[in-house]
């Protein structure tokens, strides 16, 4: 969408809140963080000139490192392809992410396999000594943690050990509060910051400080929540699963974002700008089509899998 556009849109949906919250909603529009495109899904340029300092994109290196992608946008081709970086298809596995990793060690950990040859790309696997997670955008980096945790948890079912493997997640736009999350479980690498400064519940906010009170931001959302947004919206679902009400006016953990997605809009940003009502005709400012419909919030592929290995091992 074009700024024009969303400057148009923008202007249309101001009218649907009180007219003393119009000017504040506008601002939070125009003044919200837009993610940098990124080009061939995934240019990490960046990342590799801090590779290639610590002599970490030798042929040696390459054989000893595998890439992982979270999500499933062709991440890790991209990273190759954007840093020059040949045998792609030497280095990479049949398995693009985590969930891929643990179906293949499922299937190989049957008791009666019927792909034995399954087992080869395992082991394979837990050669490499260097673990890259690849991830577009991380706004808690709580995914991103279950994915470096299932990971070693993997390895530990198998009874290998730990000495000697290092993990390291990649990733293009993160905020402050993922990039420790994550700093707590692996090595980090981001290639742009989202500032605490996009967030709406930060005391040293960016629209705090062009003047707005911190009750006017809680009313624009409260009026968002009750007279725009459809009792059966994907912002209720995601509330339902989370058990956080509060989801409904901030966004999934509270926090109050405004981060505009290139091409999907987190679904930590402020919901009155990526969620719309066709009722009210209110059109989101920067949509969001949402990854998930929460009818099986329980259901928890890595979860499911690895009891399924530790199910293989034990009866083996």
């Amino acid at each position: 969408m074009t700024e024009p556009e969303t400057r148009r849109i923008g202007t249309s949906n101001a009218r649907l809140f009180p007219p003393g919250l119009r000017d504040l909603y506008l601002d939070l529009v125009e003044h919200s963080f837009h993610m940098p495109e990124i080009p061939n899904s995934l240019d990490m340029i960046e990342a590799h000139r801090v590779l290639s300092a610590r002599g970490e994109t030798s042929p040696t290196w390459q054989a000893n490192c595998c890439l992982l992608e979270h999500g499933s946008r062709g991440l890790r081709d991209e990273y190759f392809r954007a840093n020059g970086i040949p045998g792609r298809l030497d280095l990479t596995f049949p398995f693009r992410g985590v969930t891929g990793l643990l179906e293949f060690t499922a299937l190989a950990s049957a008791p009666s396999p019927r792909r034995p040859e399954t087992a080869t790309w395992i082991q394979r696997f837990f050669e490499c000594s260097r673990i890259i997670v690849l991830c577009d955008v991380s706004m808690s980096g709580n995914s991103i943690v279950g994915d470096i945790r299932a990971i070693k948890q993997l390895r530990h079912l198998l009874g290998l050990s730990e000495q000697g493997a290092t993990y390291q997640a990649v990733l293009f736009c993160a905020t402050v509060s993922a990039r420790r999350a994550l700093e707590r479980e692996c090595d980090v690498f981001v290639v742009h910051e989202i500032s605490r400064r996009y967030s709406c519940r930060d005391d040293n906010s960016l629209i705090v400080e062009m003047g707005y009170l911190p009750t006017d931001i809680e009313r624009l959302c409260c009026s968002f929540r009750d007279d725009v947004l459809p009792k059966d919206s994907p912002v209720h679902r995601l509330a339902s699963a989370s058990g956080d009400p509060s989801t409904l006016l901030w966004g999934f953990g509270g926090q109050g974002w405004q981060v505009a997605g290139n091409p999907n809009t987190p679904n930590n940003s402020l919901p009155l700008l990526w969620s719309s009502s066709k009722e009210k005709s209110y059109v989101a400012p920067y949509p969001r089509v949402p990854s998930r419909l929460y009818e099986h919030s329980e259901w928890n592929l890595r979860g499911c899998y690895l009891e399924i290995i530790s199910s293989h091992l034990h009866e083996s």
